[in-house]
């Protein structure tokens, strides 16, 4: 009977972001490299924590950008399986590389899946007898040519071997076998087959607070045999334990176990790993923290929680949810870490087997945060009086008014009351600080200069911001802001200076050149003070995006879709192109030419697997150049 054994495969491609897996689920029992026909329907699933994955497809390995994706990957949706995994089926023509990408905000980048790789088959096939070998060259595996051709010419991991030229090879090691034939004249090569060494692991089955442990040898051989010791390196047969599971009591010293299996004559051994009370005990968190005279840990006080370190791998969870933690110390700092805590730990070489603490519970003592409120609201011009009321949580309270980021001592004011008033004189910190049985908590209020501020400059027609041929983009001080100043004078950004525009002193302004402009004016509610505006951009018109999108990137043969204008209502005159490869000075040229049967719609129906952009002037500036978009690849 033949006999099949399963290996674990890494797929091609590194994976840029660990746990993110892309997985080739049909046609299914296939192992890399995998080539297939054209026209077969491919399933691959991504498991991507339950995110839905954009799925990425390219004609070439990929070569990763440091931010963003390349405009000329292929991006398809996936769709939702309902468990937390993601399918996306496609018909495979030609060769391509297939894999899964999320954007992450918190990083402001991309994490993309493994890489799948699928070739196409060429028809010439060729086959083995069980695709496996012995590592000790006692073992042989016939491959054989399915078919006659002219010539042979075998390859081991891409590399040709020398003198095996017929139409069958006894293959005496492990690796990735392919042959190229040759018939009338055409050379082709055939499919990749892995002959793999067998290989067997050893996993266990524990249940924490156990004192036995169940061990597991990889299925598929033909026998098994236990073997155990003191040390890993002198270990001896156990001689009823020959199935592939085996329970054993937990030890008080360490032991070590290891199985071995036989398939179709070779024996290969498992690693030996190391088991014992002591490695198998449950967890115990201890919890480290200052307390006060009153017996609380106040906020931003450091609390330790600590295992053993003997462990092969520590998880920290809080509330249910993984902390992140994956030391045997966890370290933290302040009330949004109160919860109760739990340690999974796996014992050393054994990381299929978790172990769970009983919780602890962490609570800091939390004194309420002084709610501040400031009467009249700022900016503030010199000499306003403005008093800050604190609302009373009964706690005791000192007040400090300070202009460093932080108060001292020398800071502190007597306040009698809940109100503090003083006369404005430049930007000032009001801190007060709340203490109760040990603990304490502060808020500051910020009092800010009118002359430190700014104000806004609005345009009166957005389109104008780009500005066109012969036209004006007219500025003006914000509606909410223009009451508040008066004696406006605007300027102009020239080689990184501030220049007066002469004459420009009302609060609007005619722009009719590119550039940066700004606009000052007399503060109406204090006297003498002078504020500068935000500056504002006037771009010219060429600078504007003109940006076209497909509804679908990834066409089969005889099927079409639509290129678009994003937001084509704001677009005229359009020309459609697409690309031609041209003889030219240099050799052969890319050009975009312009396609005869595109129409002049912001909408462009193709069908042919090629580039295209588009030219068209913005409603906005119809006597301008065009404007050139992106291209997009189809």
């Amino acid at each position: 009977m033949r006999k099949f054994y399963a290996l674990k495969v890494a797929l091609l491609g590194a994976v840029i972001c660990q746990g993110q897996t892309a997985t080739l689920v049909s046609p299914a029992g296939l192992t890399p490299p995998f080539e297939l026909s054209p026209g077969t329907q491919v399933t691959v699933e991504y498991d991507f924590w339950g995110d839905q994955p954009t799925v990425l497809m390219y004609g070439q390995e990929p070569d990763f950008p440091e931010f963003g994706l390349d405009p000329n990957w292929s991006q398809n949706n996936a769709t939702n399986n309902g468990d937390g995994t993601f399918s996306y089926t496609f018909n495979l023509n030609a060769e391509t590389w297939i894999w899964g990408g999320v954007y992450q905000p918190f990083i402001m980048n991309w994490s993309f899946s493994n890489i799948i790789h699928l070739g196409i088959a060429s028809g010439v096939m060729i086959s083995y007898t069980d695709g496996l070998i012995c590592g000790d060259g006692s073992d042989t595996e016939l491959l054989t040519v399915d078919g006659t051709f002219d010539t042979y010419q075998w390859y081991l991991n891409n590399g040709a071997i020398d003198g095996a030229t017929s139409n069958t090879y006894v293959a005496t090691s492990a690796g990735m076998y392919k042959v190229q034939v040759t018939t009338a004249g055409e050379a082709l090569f055939s499919n990749t087959l892995t002959i793999s060494e067998p290989v067997i692991h050893l996993s266990g089955n524990f249940t924490t607070g156990g004192n036995t442990i169940n061990m597991n040898g990889t299925a598929g051989f033909d026998t098994y045999q236990w073997w155990t010791g003191t040390s890993a390196d002198n270990l001896t047969a156990v001689g009823s334990a020959t199935a592939m599971n085996y329970t054993v009591a937990l030890p008080a010293n360490v032991m070590y176990y290891t199985v071995s299996g036989t398939v179709n004559g070779c024996t290969v051994f498992s690693e030996a790993l190391p088991i014992s009370l002591d490695a198998f005990a449950t967890p115990v968190i201890t919890v480290s923290a200052d307390t006060n005279s009153f017996g609380h840990v106040c906020n931003n006080t450091e609390i330790i929680l600590m295992t053993s370190e003997n462990y092969g791998t520590h998880e920290w969870w809080q509330n249910g949810m993984n902390n992140s933690g994956s030391w045997h110390m966890l370290n933290l700092y302040g009330n949004w870490q109160n919860g109760s805590y739990t340690v999974v730990v796996s014992p050393g070489g054994w990381p299929d087997i978790s172990i769970t603490s009983a919780p602890v519970s962490v609570t800091y003592y939390t004194v309420m945060q002084p709610d501040l409120f400031v009467s009249p609201g700022g900016p503030y011009c010199d000499g306003t009086q403005v008093t800050v009321l604190l609302s009373d949580e009964g706690y005791n309270y000192t007040w400090y008014e300070h202009t460093n980021f932080y108060p001292t001592e020398e800071d502190i004011v007597v306040v009698p009351g809940f109100g503090h008033i003083l006369t404005f004189d430049g930007q000032v910190n009001v801190t007060v600080e709340a203490s109760y049985q040990g603990c304490s908590s502060s808020s500051t209020a910020t009092l800010y200069a009118a002359s430190d501020a700014n104000f806004n400059i609005s345009i009166q027609n957005w389109d104008q911001q780009y500005l066109c041929t012969d036209s004006m983009a007219y500025l003006e001080v914000s509606p909410w802001n223009v009451n508040e100043f008066t004696n406006y004078q605007w300027y102009k950004e020239i080689d990184g200076n501030l220049q007066a525009i002469v004459g420009a002193t009302g609060s609007t302004y005619a722009a009719n050149s590119t550039g940066i402009y700004v606009v000052r004016g007399d503060l109406v509610a204090c006297a003498g003070v002078q504020v500068m505006s935000y500056p504002f951009d006037i771009y010219h018109f060429s600078e504007r995006e003109l940006f076209i999108y497909a509804d679908i990137d990834l066409l089969c043969m005889g099927e079409e879709t639509n290129l678009n204008i994003s937001i084509g209502e704001e677009w005229q005159n359009i020309q459609w192109f697409k690309r031609e490869i041209q003889m030219g000075s240099q050799g052969y040229e890319q050009v975009f030419t312009p396609m005869i049967t595109g129409g002049s719609s912001p909408v462009q129906m193709v069908n042919e697997f090629n580039y295209y952009l588009t030219k068209a002037r913005h409603v906005s500036c119809p006597t301008g150049i065009k404007i050139t978009s992106n291209d997009v690849s189809i």
